[in-house]
């Protein structure tokens, strides 16, 4: 890849409004003059709550940071972890919108939540879990969030 600067584990902190929201580990990360996105491979992500607890954590093959909004697109090998609420999501891909805490996925999902499992075409969903959704779902439903 030619960019213009390359970073070997590189941590990024995520903050909202000041306050830290998350931090993002890579093992290389890519940087370019002319765009606000990072690329990145070997990405953990861990979310927080307002409080500093860890919210969710995603590991990644590789993935996309926008700088500006702060916006992360996961790719290959997603895995997500709400340990407070015992959740896993796992997809090809998963997207991540802190603004208004957001994830989806419009690949193949695999979706965990105590002992249930549903798998489906497509997530998405708010960081509470109070609106999500499985498209085309495969196997049992967690219909009680």
């Amino acid at each position: 890849m030619g960019s213009d600067m390359v970073g070997y584990e590189t941590t990024t902190v995520l903050t909202t409004d000041g306050v830290k929201s998350g931090v993002i580990d890579a093992d290389t990360a890519y940087f370019f003059d002319d765009s606000t996105f990072v690329y990145m491979r070997g990405v953990n992500m861990v979310i927080h709550t307002d409080e500093g607890a860890v919210r969710a954590t995603v590991t990644a093959d590789q993935g996309r940071y926008e700088q500006r909004s702060q916006q992360m697109h996961a790719q290959g090998n997603v895995v997500l972890i709400m340990p407070g609420q015992n959740r896993r999501v796992e997809s090809g891909e998963l997207y991540y919108n802190p603004v208004n805490d957001q994830i989806w996925s419009d690949s193949l999902t695999t979706y965990g939540h105590d002992g249930e499992v549903t798998r489906g075409t497509c997530f998405r969903s708010d960081l509470e879990f109070q609106n999500y959704e499985v498209c085309n779902i495969r196997g049992s439903a967690d219909v009680g969030g």
